[in-house]
Order: C-alpha cells, then structure tokens, then sequence
C-alpha cells in the first residue's frame, strides 16, 4: 500500500503528527503518545484519589450527623460513580502502557451522532462493529462512508491516529 500525506484536518482533530502515525504503522506508541497517555493516567488517579476521600467525607460527615440523611446517600452516589469511573479509566490507560501495543482498524467509516436525554449529543465513529466516542471537531474530520484505517489504544480505546485511504 502506498503512504500518502495524512489528512491535515485528521491530524489536527486527533492531535497527531506523522511520527506518531509511522509508530502506530508498526503498532506502537509514539514517545509524544506514551508521554500523553501517562499524563492522562496521573489525572485519572487523582481523580480517583479525590472521589476515594470523598466518599469517606461523605459517610464521615453526613452519616456521622444523621445516618438517613439524603445529601449524604446522594454525595456518596456521586463520589461512588466517579470512582468507578476514574478508577476505570486509569486501569486501562495503565494496561495500555505496560502492554505497549497499538491495534488497528480499518474499514468504512460511518459517522453516528447519539443524542442522550439530558445532555448534548455523543458523536461517534463506527467501522463494521467497533466504535469509538470522539469529540465533534474529529467527527467533522472524517469522512462519511470513506474507507480509513482507525489506529486505537487497545484497553482505554483512544484513537491515537488515523489515515483515509482515498
């Protein structure tokens, strides 16, 4: 297969250069995508930290003073979600970095935008059965029924390049 110049509004939308796609080529992580990665895990777990203390604030405080109270169920709900959810999303940045291993994707691309009851619509990207959830600038930087080549961390799902193969 012949290598074109990656599409430069691709790029931009998914922040990566053609280091990082000539890594992901060879199915690995550019150092600039490692480094990112790492950034992105150190956030998760002080987050996770942060809803850990919570949690223990809230059943320290609330039920402390009154063991039935529904701020104190309701804050422990919350901070029990986000620790879920950080705590989730930490683990698999971290599997991602310790196996060290990009997967790749490629097929026809199909744009699908999700609208859910109360917030504001979730943009995704489809090829055959996988799907990924991107942000609106990269879901205008694809191309609608165009076949690419979607590289992605395998445990967190991040797409970390792609290329349209006009």
């Amino acid at each position: 297969m012949e290598k074109l110049k990656p599409d430069a509004a691709l790029m931009n939308a998914l922040n990566f250069d053609e280091n990082d796609l000539e890594y992901n080529r060879e199915g690995e992580f550019s150092p600039a995508q490692q480094q990112n990665l790492y950034q992105r895990k150190q956030t998760m777990r002080m987050f996770t930290i942060l809803s850990g203390c919570s949690i223990l604030i809230c059943i320290l405080l609330a039920f402390s003073a009154n063991p039935t109270s529904v701020m104190g169920i309701l804050g422990l709900i919350i901070a029990g979600l986000a620790l879920i959810v950080t705590g989730t999303e930490w683990l698999e940045i971290d599997e991602d970095l310790q196996k060290r291993r990009v997967n790749e994707y490629q097929g026809s691309v199909r744009l699908v935008v999700e609208t859910l009851v109360r917030g504001g619509p979730v943009y995704k990207v489809h090829i055959d059965d996988e799907r990924w959830s991107i942000d609106k600038v990269a879901f205008l930087a694809f191309k609608n029924e165009d076949p690419y080549i979607i590289y992605f961390a395998p445990h967190s799902r991040k797409i970390l390049s792609a290329e349209w193969l006009r």
